[in-house]
């Protein structure tokens, strides 16, 4: 069981990841979900993880309809399901446009003459 300190330093990191629209992956590792009985590890433990993690959440058929009895809403699958690593990726995408129009070309005049 992680110590008060631990839960509380990742739920300082989620919020952070949260209010800089970041996105958190969730592992279906099941070391990882039941640390001291991987072999119990199942869906539901999986979706224990997801409401952990994030208020909005959303991924996999079988995942998604644990999460729908739970009350998730279909928004919220959805996001789980890749909207929020597509927005995520997009955003990435428009600030690699911002930095490379701000570069230096490289000058290939260097290689002139290279052997």
């Amino acid at each position: 069981m992680p110590s008060q300190s631990t839960i509380e330093m990742c739920r300082i990191v989620l919020r952070g990841v949260a209010k800089n629209g970041g996105v958190v992956m969730v592992t279906f590792v099941p070391m990882f979900l039941d640390v001291e009985n991987p072999s119990s590890a199942d869906i539901h433990m999986a979706a224990d993880h997801i409401f952990h993690v994030a208020e909005d959440i959303s991924a996999y058929p079988q995942l998604a309809k644990v999460l729908l009895k739970r009350e998730a809403t279909d928004e919220q699958v959805q996001e789980f399901a890749g909207e929020n690593i597509s927005r995520a990726w997009s955003e990435v995408e428009d600030y690699s446009k911002i930095l490379k129009s701000a570069m230096e070309k490289p000058n290939q005049a260097t290689w002139l003459g290279r052997k």
